[in-house]
């Protein structure tokens, strides 16, 4: 009887460990809390420029594109998105909205990506601007 109980118990226990290590977190949306859980006010990513991959979509047309782009971030939030052609649309201009970037992290915990949508109105019609990185 004590060799049945410690087998099952040695059994437990490895079950317990196989469970523990291969069971995967979900990702989450990453929003630095302080200890009372209010919102810490530092950005996570340095101001700058960042190459994107950004997916474009026109309501109007039903246009649907996907660019490898350069966007400028100020505070965690995406506030400009330069075109290949040298044009650009920004915060302050044509309407823009959204842009408040979305951290998502590893199983780990380490920073694995964010994302954000700008939307745009002009010419009596939506663009939607999809970003990542």
């Amino acid at each position: 009887m004590k060799k049945q109980l410690y087998i099952l118990l040695l059994w437990l226990c490895a079950y317990s460990v196989h469970a523990q290590g291969y069971i995967p977190l979900p990702q989450f949306n990453y929003t630095p809390l302080d200890t009372q859980g209010h919102i810490i006010q530092s950005s996570v990513l340095e101001n700058g420029n960042y190459i994107a991959r950004v997916k474009y979509y026109n309501s109007n047309t039903n246009t649907e594109s996907t660019y490898t782009l350069n966007v400028n971030i100020v505070n965690d939030k995406v506030v400009r998105i330069y075109f290949g052609n040298g044009g650009y649309i920004q915060v302050g201009s044509n309407n823009y909205t959204g842009g408040s970037l979305n951290f998502y992290t590893d199983q780990y915990g380490n920073l694995d990506s964010a994302d954000t949508t700008v939307k745009i109105y002009r010419n009596g019609r939506y663009e939607y601007y999809y970003v990542e990185l």
